[in-house]
């Protein structure tokens, strides 16, 4: 997922500077685009700076955090960049119009870029990170089904724990099913396909044996509280 945000970004960056530079041209004539063109590396400073606030991370954010992130350190990168732009005495041979320009409309492409990115990739089923569900009863069931409503948060339910017979008659022929002795067979598929992050919504009815197992599986653990759960998944809208 995190080479699908790059490509959004690298593209909304872009798009926002060629734009910004096609419409500033009609105002200053004397506008030499060829002078910009020493500029594209520098969109690699973006990636990094996004990477490094954690705008590509598999645990995903939510939209107004994310948004933040977005504006904050495009903001920061741009500052930095002009200011580098100074101090190496190169800032006349760009138009700083056509900079703030780029600026106002990287912080607005970006967000609208991801978003439909993960709206045409969850379309392709191919946005998201395979987990395994472990739960029963009720709020197992609502989350299951918000998840499988939004794709865009970018969890993809692939394996299912449970001892609940409603619940598997609901999830059956959708995901891998297992009760919960079978925990040799739910540890082989989760491995073999790269389960990496397990969600326990809930274990009262489970062995003791099978809770200590359950909780040691997987290097990513997350649990979300029943009167929580609904809050929380909308929280974390995108992954």
């Amino acid at each position: 997922m995190g080479g699908i945000l790059i490509l959004s970004d690298v593209i909304s960056l872009f798009m926002a500077s060629l734009l910004m530079l096609w419409l500033w041209s009609f105002v200053r004539s004397d506008l030499n685009l060829q002078n910009y063109l020493s500029l594209i590396p520098f969109l690699s400073l973006f990636i990094i700076s996004f990477g490094l606030t954690g705008l590509y991370s598999s645990n995903g954010i939510s939209p107004i955090e994310e948004l933040r992130l977005l504006s904050l350190t495009t903001s920061f990168v741009y500052f930095a960049l002009g200011t580098f732009l100074f101090w190496t005495h190169s800032a006349d041979m760009y138009s700083r119009a056509s900079f703030c320009g780029g600026w106002i409309l990287a912080i607005i492409f970006l967000p609208f870029s991801r978003d439909l990115f993960r709206t045409f990739f969850s379309a392709l089923e191919i946005w998201g990170e395979p987990i395994a569900i472990v739960g029963e009863g009720k709020e197992c069931r609502d989350i299951l089904n918000y998840i499988i409503k939004n794709p865009k948060m970018g969890m993809k339910p692939v394996a299912l724990m449970t001892n609940d017979n409603t619940l598997r008659k609901v999830a059956k022929c959708t995901f891998e099913i297992f009760s919960s002795d079978q925990y040799d067979e739910f540890l082989s598929f989760s491995r073999a396909i790269g389960i990496q992050r397990i969600m326990v919504i809930s274990l009262q009815n489970f062995e003791q044996t099978s809770k200590i197992l359950i909780k040691d599986l997987f290097l990513k653990f997350s649990s979300v509280r029943s009167e929580e759960h609904t809050s929380e998944l909308q929280s974390r809208q995108y992954l």
